[in-house]
């Protein structure tokens, strides 16, 4: 769902926005302690298509990225950085 609702959004200013909505939900996910569909959402973000799209990820802002990345380590290493 989230990688599909990336790729179909019409343009490059569409699928940015899209990245930075579920990366809000990763946010708020995680601040919830709701790691089961976090772990979904994060998937999304990482397939290699959504992977991809370099200038949509360029085009974030910084704290996008670091969230993004905050995210990762948390369920990856459950610990907070």
């Amino acid at each position: 769902l989230v990688a599909s609702a990336i790729l179909t959004a019409d343009g490059s200013i569409a699928s940015t926005a899209t990245i930075r909505k579920f990366v809000g939900v990763a946010k708020h996910l995680r601040q919830l302690g709701n790691f089961q569909v976090l772990i979904a959402v994060l998937a999304g973000l990482n397939l290699s298509a959504v992977g991809r799209l370099k200038e949509q990820w360029k085009a974030l802002k910084p704290k996008y990225q670091v969230r993004t990345r905050h995210c990762v380590c948390v369920c990856v290493c459950g610990v907070c950085v």
